[in-house]
């Protein structure tokens, strides 16, 4: 072998142990696995679909114990920095939030990129409409998000997922329902969301995710205030498997403990992926 053809086959080596690049495994979506999101869309013109099963163990519920909602997901990047989703979840079991779903359509948008002082932002606007057996009023959602990277995970890009950093991640929700009185008594006219995230690579394939957040309930009186832990695989350049674990915390709490397992997977053509960070 030529002693020029050395230096090209090691870096197509490199290339070849970092299938990540390939995937956008690193970008946390709502759900995937936890319920904290960081503050970047998909690339543009890309689409994926998403899916998650999630199940609760309802605390003190008047008709039952647990929940499972599955929500299938589609995202579509319709221009640069901006998103769009829709989606359908549904629950069932013994609780008394089930036997209903919702039909949610939001839109996405990064107004701000990382940089050395600021974080990266976005807001995101969605809109909520429940169907089932009582099911609540239309809500819409006005979400703020913010990503900062935290340290050097290697200056010197020795390793080979030195380019996926160790992240922080800030979500605060804003729920407006405008027929409060319908399907069930006593839901909140306003209600919110605030929490926070933390994620850190640990090897070519997988990142650790971890967040604390706190939710009041669409019923008055309730909230959820939950600690989620949980891990990204990527399984190949266009797929990643995900799952977490949840444990509730505080008086009002209305869950004892949450399990939660999807996937991701893009439908455009793997190698074209272009992170924006």
């Amino acid at each position: 072998m030529s002693k020029h053809a050395l230096p090209a086959l090691a870096a197509l080596l490199a290339l070849s142990a970092i299938p990540a690049r390939a995937a956008d495994h690193s970008n946390l979506e709502e759900g995937l696995p936890i319920t904290i999101e960081d503050a970047y869309p998909i690339k543009e013109n890309g689409l994926e679909v998403q899916s998650y099963f999630q199940y609760d163990r309802v605390r003190r519920d008047p008709r039952g114990a647990g929940s499972l909602m599955a929500v299938p997901r589609l995202e579509w990047g319709a221009f640069k920095n901006f998103q769009l989703s829709v989606e359908a979840p549904y629950r069932v079991g013994t609780a008394s939030d089930t036997d209903q779903g919702e039909f949610r359509a939001q839109g996405f948008y990064n107004f701000n990129q990382e940089g050395l002082l600021l974080p990266a932002m976005a807001l995101a606007l969605g809109v909520n409409t429940p169907y089932g057996m009582r099911a609540g009023g239309t809500e819409t959602e006005l979400k703020f998000l913010a990503t900062k990277s935290v340290g050097t995970p290697d200056p010197e890009g020795l390793s080979p997922y030195s380019y996926v950093p160790r992240q922080v991640h800030f979500n605060a929700s804003w729920f407006h329902n405008y027929d409060p009185t319908t399907g069930r008594e006593a839901e909140r006219r306003d209600r919110y969301r605030v929490g926070v995230a933390y994620s850190q690579p640990v090897s070519n394939s997988v990142v650790l995710v971890a967040d604390i957040y706190r939710e009041t309930d669409r019923e008055r009186g309730r909230a959820v205030n939950l600690a989620e832990i949980g891990a990204r695989y990527i399984v190949t350049p266009q797929t990643v498997l995900v799952g977490a674990v949840g444990v509730g915390f505080g008086g009002d709490r209305r869950q004892d403990f949450r399990v939660t397992a999807g996937l991701q997977h893009s439908l455009s053509f793997p190698y074209s992926f272009d992170p924006p960070r």
